[in-house]
């Protein structure tokens, strides 16, 4: 099961660096308990990222600064599912998640799974989404509603 992170130095410029260590600590817990995912780490074409981290990450650039992170963001996850690269069952999870245990689907029946928050600056599943390879179509259609959605909310939310 592969992994996917986005973290930008959008609106944090300063802290971009500090916030890798975040995927950094989360890849080396990912591949404690998936040693043969790959881990997919979404940033802006521009973003310097250290070459310690290439050894755990495979780096995705993406446009984020073409609109809304959060609008951005769930492009992206619907580019990625649409991408060669999806070829196996996906966590999509902020860099700041941690997995100490393996998660067996084999005992679910589901076509996504996703977490629930409500707040203020992300009213929507933002946290946790699990996509099954073989729901590609499902998956484009989920992310699809999210972003029809999104482009109706106000600027509070979509820059949060």
């Amino acid at each position: 099961m592969n992994l996917l992170m986005c973290c930008t130095p959008i609106g944090k410029e300063d802290s971009f660096s500090e916030e890798l260590r975040y995927v950094l600590i989360s890849a080396v817990y990912y591949k404690k308990l998936w040693p043969q995912s790959i881990i997919f780490l979404g940033t802006t074409p521009d973003a310097e990222i250290p070459n310690y981290l290439y050894k755990f990450i495979t780096v995705i650039r993406y446009p984020f600064a073409k609109m809304p992170f959060a609008l951005a963001r769930q492009n992206f996850y619907k580019d990625f599912v649409n991408s060669k690269q999806f070829i196996d069952d996906t966590l999509i999870t902020g860099c700041d998640v941690l997995f100490n245990k393996c998660i067996d689907l084999s005992t679910y029946d589901f076509k996504i799974a996703m977490t629930y928050r409500y707040h203020r600056s992300m009213p929507y599943c933002s946290d946790l989404v699990l996509v099954k390879k073989d729901e590609k179509i499902f998956a484009n259609e989920f992310f699809a509603d999210i972003i029809s959605t999104m482009e109706w909310m106000p600027p509070v939310i979509l820059d949060g």
